[in-house]
């Protein structure tokens, strides 16, 4: 009786556990569609916007202390809008017991605690939503990494720190042929300095690294005809 008890326990939490995710993902719907109609709204607007829909849910105490806790280990965390912030709280904050992340993690250790009375149909898409969420956090969290490959000169593997370097050599090497090498490096230099990593994921990271890659070989063509052909 105690097993079977159990059991009827795991089902109950796995249940509420599916209502919660429902409603985290009406509320992120809705998110969804009022950012798409934000059209000329303000920042201001937007934030007010995303509050309204934490004090619907009751999470405002609850998103308040998450923003506490993530100043506290991510001071960068204090320049995110609060739209975003809003979105990362309902979807990845593990301290969230309502967002996606924690409403899956719980119906997975409740499926995995009763894995004997579910289908295996059941066990595998439960588990597998489980792996692809990782996979997208942890794409995320890579995203998030790649300003500092891009925009901080600070880094030396970073694109702006090798453009920098670069630069240096070519202005130390100039000769009466490197002028128009000079230029296209000094001008691919200065965008990648005074560039908005914002900007750049929205016209896509891929294409952007696309685009500089083709440059920067033009560039290299240009080195060679300027400074190695006789």
């Amino acid at each position: 009786m105690q097993h079977v008890g159990s059991t009827a326990d795991h089902l109950f939490g796995w249940r509420g556990t599916l209502s919660a995710l429902k409603n985290s993902a009406r509320m992120l719907d809705i998110h969804l569609q009022s950012s798409l109609l934000a059209g000329g709204r303000s920042e201001s607007q937007r934030n007010q916007s995303a509050q309204a829909k934490l004090l619907i849910s009751g999470l405002v105490p609850a998103f308040e202390q998450s923003q506490k806790n993530q100043s506290k280990t991510n001071p960068s965390a204090q320049n995110e809008h609060i739209s975003d912030a809003v979105l990362r709280f309902m979807v990845s904050d593990p301290n969230n017991s309502s967002s996606i992340y924690s409403a899956l993690y719980s119906a997975r250790e409740n499926a995995r605690a009763v894995r004997g009375a579910i289908t295996t149909e059941l066990w595998e898409t439960i588990n597998v939503t489980w792996l692809k969420l990782q996979a997208r956090l942890e794409n995320d969290a890579w995203m998030q990494d790649m300003p500092l490959l891009i925009l901080r000169a600070d880094m030396p593997r970073s694109l702006l720190a090798a453009m920098n370097a670069l630069c240096n050599h070519l202005n130390k090497l100039a000769n009466k042929r490197s002028a128009h090498t000079l230029r296209a490096a000094g001008l691919l230099q200065a965008q990648i300095q005074f560039a908005n990593i914002d900007d750049i994921l929205e016209h896509g990271l891929h294409a952007y690294l696309t685009q500089f890659l083709a440059r920067i070989n033009a560039i290299g063509k240009g080195i060679s005809q300027d400074f190695l052909e006789v």
